[in-house]
């Protein structure tokens, strides 16, 4: 991003594996990556599409933060909309030491868990006919 212009850039294009990835994620400023992570699931071969938002923290300008921050919706409807790709997920990362393989199949493919709730909160009192009680004969 060219931050006095307030303009979005491209800086790299290319294919590139997990593992380059990670290398191409700056550690002083933030970025926007379109990644299309070619993998097998369930035996089967498939492809997603992954964006990217890197921010490595305060080592970053408040104005750039600000504007990384607010052009991120504007940048992926730009992308799903004009340019018809479809973002399987969006991911956000503090560095590229985050981008591992496992870490892509995790949030793409997460683990189902089922669990039980640990109380069943019992049902309120029936409303159905209301009962008469006489009073004790004095």
């Amino acid at each position: 991003m060219d931050i006095a212009k307030e303009k979005i850039l491209i800086k790299e294009k290319g294919s590139f594996t997990v593992k380059d990835l990670a290398g191409l994620v700056p550690s002083d400023g933030a970025r926007y990556h379109l990644f299309r992570y070619k993998h097998s699931y369930q035996g089967e071969a498939t492809a997603s599409i992954v964006f990217i938002y890197s921010m490595p923290g305060y080592s970053v300008s408040i104005k750039e933060r600000m504007l990384y921050s607010s052009c991120k919706n504007s940048v992926v409807d730009l992308i799903e909309q004009s340019y018809s790709v479809e973002i399987n997920k969006k991911i956000e990362i503090d560095s590229g030491d985050e981008l591992t393989e496992d870490f892509l199949m995790s949030e793409l493919h997460p683990v189902e868990v089922n669990t039980k709730p640990k109380f069943s909160k019992p049902a309120p009192p029936s409303k159905g006919r209301k009962r008469l009680t006489k009073a004790p004969p004095s």
